[in-house]
C-alpha cells in the first residue's frame, strides 16, 4: 500500500519554516479573483492546488519541504489549465508587485527581509531604529532589530534567577511578540536596547526649583536625558512670579517664562544633534501669577515649538468657572494671595488659546491625585504627552497592545490570546526597568521604589471596524471600556504573579494597596494586592510604533480610509485602509476604480457601498467631539496613570466646540485633555485682546455643557462629577 503524505510544513524564501495553510491558497486567489472581477470556485480550484502539492511532496518522499515559490507555481499552473486566463494573468501580476515590493525592501537595508512589514513601516524603522553598519553599508534587519532589543531586555531575567535557556526562553517569546506586532515597546527601548547607549525609559519628570542653581541642574540632567531619547516633563509652578523681589542679589525674577524659553532653546540644539529624541512637557498651575502669560505663551509668539504645555486645573477653580467667580493667584514662595481673577475669562482665554494654536492642554489637577498610588510622593509632572504620571526624577516605560491583532475571522475579540501578550507586556516592561541604564543616578533610586510601568494600547480603532461597530456610538464606547477592563485585570494579574516571583515594589508598603498603610483605598483586609509595579498601565499616542503596526494610533478613530500618495517621479498611488479593503472584497465591491473614488471624494460618495459600512469606517472629522471625550473617559476608567488622546476638530470648530470638550472631560473624570483643530497651526497669531474677544463670540448657538454644569451646580448635585 503507497504511503500517505501528510503536508503539515512549508519553507518561505527565508528559510523560515511555518505551518502549511490552504486558507492562504485560497486567499491568493481570491486576490486575483477580486481584481480581475471574475466569481471563481475557490476552493475547488485550491484544492486542485493542493493534490498537485502533495503529489511533489510524495515524489520526494516527504523529504523536502515545498518552498512557497513553489506553491505559487502552481496555482498559476492551475487557473490557467482550468481556462482562468485573465485571473492568472492578474496572479502573475500580483506575484511581480510582490517581487519588486521585496526587492524594494532589501535595497532599502542592503539585505534580505524576512518579515511581512510594509516599505513605509520599514522606510521608519531605516530612518530611526534599525542600527547601521558603516563599513559594510548595510543596515541590520527588523528581525535583527526585535532579536536585539529582546535579547537585552531578557538578559535582565538573570538577576532575578534565571538561568541561560530560561533567559532564551523570554528572549524568543519577546522577539515573537514584536515579530508579530503583537506588542511593541516605547521608542527609546527600540533605538537603544542593546547598544551603548542603552536608556529604554520613554520619560523622566525632573524638578525645577526656585533657585538659580536648581534651574541650571534641571536644565543640565534634561540635556543628558534628551540626549538619549528620553522625553521630559517639567512643572514650572515653583518659580517665583516675574518681577518679585529676589532678595540675595536685590533684583527681581524672571518668571517661568523666561527659564520655558531657556530650555526650549537648549531642547532644539540638541534636536540638532541629529539623534531622534522624546517630547517635551511643561507644566504651570493656574493659580500661579503669570498663568496667563503662559496660556498665550504659543498663540502671541509661536515660540517653544520643542514644548507641549498644559495647565493644571483644580476642582475649586472648575467650579468657579461653572458659577462665574473669581479665584486666588498665589505666590508660589510665600503662598500669599497677589490677585484674583474671574475663573470664567481665565477659562476662556484657556479655550481659545487651544482653539487657536492646539496648546495649552489641561491637566486636571485633582483627578491626578485621587490616583496616586503612593500619595506620599506626590506627582512632579507628566510624560510629554501626559499619559505618565510621574514623581520627581521618576522615569515611564511605555509599551503597547495592538489590538488590532486580536480580532478572530469570526469578528469576536481573543481573550484569551488578549490576556496572554498583556501578561507578556507586563513581564517585558519590569525587565526594561532592570535593563536600562540611568544617566541620572537619583532616577534609578526613585525608579526602583515604585516600579511604575505603562502597558498600552494600539489599533483601538482597527479593533472595531473588525468587531464591525462603530467608533462613535454606545457599543463602541462599551466595547472599549470593555477591552481596557479585561487588559486591566490581565496586567494587574500578571504584575501580582511577578510580585510573589520577585517581591512587590520598595514602596508598597506606604501604597495605597496595602491593608496596614494609611494610605489603603480599601474597605476590607482581603482587598489587599501584593503587586510589583506601582501602576501598571499608560495610553500613549504611539505614533510612530503605530506605524511600524500598521494600526490606528493609540485609542484614536481611524484618520482616513483612503488617500491618493505621491511617490518619487511623480506617480499618484492610491492607499486604502486594508480593514475596509478586506470588508469591499468580501462584498465583491473592490475594484481600482473605487478606491481612486474614495481616495478622492471620500467615502460618504461612493454610492455603492452599503450605508453599515460608511457607518463603521467613520473618520476623526466625522466624529462629534462628545464622542471624542466618552471614549476617552470609558478608556481612563480601567487606566491607573492617564490617556493620551488629542480630540480632533475640524476647522469650523467654534469656541463653544472646544468649551464643551474641556467641560465634558472634566464632568467624565478623564484627567486631561488636548484639543487640536484641524489648520489652525498654519493661521494668524492672535493677540490676548483679540482671544479674549473670540472667547465671547458664537455663545448661544447651541448646547452649552457650562450652563448645564450650573444648573447642576445650585441644585447641589455638581460633587457627584468632582470625585
Amino acid at each position: 500500500m503507497a504511503q500517505q503524505f501528510v503536508l503539515e510544513k512549508i519553507k518561505k524564501r527565508d528559510g523560515r519554516i511555518v505551518p502549511y495553510k490552504r486558507e492562504k491558497i485560497e486567499h491568493v486567489i481570491e486576490l486575483a479573483a477580486g481584481a480581475s472581477e471574475e466569481n471563481l470556485p475557490v476552493a475547488e480550484l485550491a484544492e486542485k492546488v493542493e493534490k498537485k502539492l502533495l503529489r511533489v511532496y510524495a515524489k520526494e518522499s516527504g523529504k523536502r519541504l515545498p518552498y512557497v515559490e513553489e506553491v505559487q507555481d502552481l496555482v498559476e499552473e492551475t487557473l490557467m489549465e482550468s481556462g482562468h486566463h485573465r485571473v492568472a494573468r492578474h496572479f502573475i501580476l500580483y506575484r511581480e508587485q510582490r517581487a519588486a515590493e521585496r526587492n524594494a525592501k532589501s535595497a532599502l537595508i542592503g539585505k534580505q527581509v524576512s518579515t511581512d512589514l510594509s516599505i513605509n513601516a520599514l522606510k521608519l524603522l531605516r530612518e530611526r531604529y534599525l542600527l547601521r553598519d558603516e563599513e559594510r553599508g548595510w543596515f541590520e534587519s527588523p528581525d535583527e532589530l526585535f532579536d536585539r532589543v529582546a535579547k537585552s531586555v531578557a538578559a535582565a531575567e538573570k538577576r532575578f534567577g534565571a538561568d541561560e535557556a530560561e533567559q532564551r526562553q523570554w528572549r524568543n517569546r519577546f522577539k515573537r511578540a514584536m515579530r508579530d506586532l503583537d506588542f511593541l515597546p516605547n521608542s527609546p527601548c527600540l533605538m537603544n536596547a542593546g547598544t551603548g547607549y542603552q536608556q529604554l525609559a520613554s520619560s523622566i519628570a525632573i524638578p525645577v526649583g526656585d533657585d538659580l542653581t536648581a534651574i541650571y541642574r534641571a536644565l543640565y540632567d534634561a540635556a543628558k536625558m534628551q540626549q538619549v531619547g528620553c522625553g521630559t516633563g517639567f512643572n514650572f509652578s515653583s518659580l517665583r512670579r516675574k518681577g518679585a523681589r529676589v532678595k540675595s542679589i536685590g533684583g527681581v525674577a524672571s518668571g517661568p517664562l523666561v527659564f520655558l524659553r531657556l530650555f526650549s532653546e537648549s531642547a532644539k540644539t540638541i534636536k540638532q544633534g541629529g539623534r531622534r529624541q522624546g517630547g517635551n512637557m511643561a507644566v504651570l498651575d493656574v493659580t500661579h501669577p503669570d498663568a496667563l502669560d503662559f496660556i498665550t505663551a504659543k498663540s502671541q509668539e509661536r515660540i517653544l515649538e520643542n514644548f507641549n504645555l498644559s495647565v493644571l486645573l483644580s476642582d475649586e477653580f472648575m467650579h468657579a468657572v461653572i458659577a462665574d467667580k473669581e479665584y486666588a493667584l498665589k505666590d508660589p514662595s510665600t503662598k500669599e494671595i497677589t490677585a484674583r481673577m474671574n475663573a470664567k475669562q481665565v477659562f476662556d482665554l484657556i479655550v481659545a488659546s487651544a482653539w487657536n494654536h492646539g496648546d495649552p492642554g489641561v491637566l486636571f489637577k485633582d483627578a491626578m491625585k485621587r490616583s496616586n498610588p503612593v500619595p506620599d510622593h506626590p506627582f512632579e509632572a507628566t510624560s510629554s504627552c501626559a499619559e505618565f504620571l510621574l514623581s520627581a526624577y521618576e522615569q515611564g516605560f511605555i509599551g503597547s497592545v495592538n489590538l488590532a491583532n486580536f480580532v478572530t475571522d469570526e469578528h469576536v475579540v481573543d481573550w484569551k490570546r488578549l490576556k496572554e501578550v498583556v501578561a507578556l507586556g507586563v513581564r517585558f516592561l519590569d525587565d526594561m526597568i532592570e535593563a536600562t541604564q540611568y544617566p541620572i543616578k537619583r532616577a534609578q533610586t526613585v525608579t526602583w521604589r515604585h516600579r511604575k510601568i505603562g502597558l498600552g494600547v494600539m489599533g483601538l480603532a482597527h479593533m472595531l471596524v473588525q468587531l464591525r461597530i462603530p467608533y462613535d456610538s454606545e457599543e463602541g464606547v462599551k466595547t472599549a471600556g470593555d477591552v481596557m477592563k479585561a487588559v486591566r485585570e490581565a496586567a494587574d494579574e500578571a504584575s501580582e504573579s511577578l510580585a510573589k516571583e520577585r517581591t512587590p515594589f520598595p514602596d508598597w508598603k506606604m501604597s495605597v494597596y496595602c491593608a496596614k498603610s494609611k494610605r489603603f483605598t480599601g474597605k476590607e483586609k482581603t482587598e489587599e494586592r501584593k503587586l510589583r509595579n506601582a501602576s501598571r498601565l499608560a495610553i500613549s499616542p504611539t505614533g510612530s510604533t503605530s506605524m511600524i503596526a500598521e494600526t490606528s494610533s493609540g485609542i484614536e478613530p481611524l484618520f482616513n480610509v483612503s488617500y491618493v500618495k505621491k511617490v518619487l517621479g511623480g506617480e499618484e498611488f492610491y492607499y486604502i485602509d486594508p480593514h475596509l479593503k478586506e470588508r469591499l472584497q468580501e462584498l465583491d465591491l473592490y475594484t481600482e476604480e473605487l478606491v481612486e473614488r474614495i481616495a478622492n471624494f471620500g467615502l460618504a460618495a461612493a454610492k455603492e457601498v452599503p450605508d453599515e459600512v460608511k457607518r463603521v469606517f467613520v473618520t476623526t472629522h466625522d466624529i462629534p467631539p462628545e464622542w471624542h471625550v466618552r471614549m476617552q473617559a470609558a478608556v481612563q476608567a480601567h487606566v491607573d496613570n492617564a490617556v493620551s488622546k488629542t480630540v480632533n476638530l475640524p476647522n469650523h470648530a467654534t469656541l463653544l466646540d472646544v468649551e464643551n470638550v474641556f467641560l465634558l472631560a472634566w464632568k467624565l473624570g478623564c484627567k486631561g485633555c488636548t484639543i487640536y483643530r484641524d489648520g489652525s497651526m498654519s493661521e494668524q497669531v492672535l493677540t490676548v485682546t483679540s482671544l479674549l474677544s473670540k472667547a465671547h463670540e458664537q455663545k448661544g448657538e447651541r448646547r452649552s455643557i457650562r450652563e448645564e454644569l450650573k444648573v447642576l451646580s445650585e441644585n447641589k448635585s455638581l460633587a457627584e462629577f468632582s470625585r
